[in-house]
């Protein structure tokens, strides 16, 4: 009888064995498309005549389902110009970017911008003289991404820049 425990507790040892051997660690592969310096300088080309205000670089990732980022932009005087600069250069896919007055979910808001990386990856929009607002609400929106892996993990930046001109 004790000849059949240790006999039946090696035979459980060596199955366990097999059975966890036989599971693969497998490694996941991280492609990384930002490099933010490079897109803060050509987003700084843009900008020009205006003036610095405002940088957000957002880091997304890859996913199944839509992502959507929300960015708050306080405007700080009426009696200026603004151009908002989005580089998407940092992006493995294309991006839609959407500037409203207020929240989207608010039942008085308006889209004041709509592009999309897809053609061009520097996107630009100037506020028309005049015009003023106390903040603008940015969104960025990443579909989802099609041929998902989950063994590969795509990584990107968008970059968006603000900046100002007095009128």
């Amino acid at each position: 009888m004790r000849y059949f425990r240790i006999l039946s507790g090696s035979v459980l040892l060596v199955a366990l064995a097999v059975v966890t051997s036989s599971f693969k660690t497998q490694r996941v592969e991280i492609v990384d498309s930002c490099n933010k310096d490079e897109q803060v300088l050509n987003a700084k080309k843009k900008l020009s005549p205006f003036k610095f205000d405002t940088i957000k670089t957002l880091r997304m990732t890859n996913n199944l389902a839509d992502q959507v980022r929300e960015l708050e932009v306080p405007l700080l005087s009426s009696d200026s110009q603004y151009r908002f600069v989005v580089s998407g250069e940092g992006m493995p896919d294309e991006v839609r970017v959407e500037i409203w007055d207020k929240t989207r979910d608010q039942k008085k808001a308006s889209k004041i911008f709509e592009g999309s990386t897809s053609s061009e990856k520097i996107l630009m929009h100037e506020l028309a003289e005049g015009t003023f607002y106390n903040r603008v609400y940015v969104y960025f929106i990443v579909p989802a991404d099609a041929d998902f892996d989950p063994l590969i993990q795509k990584k990107g930046c968008i970059t968006f820049m603000a900046g100002y001109k007095v009128i």
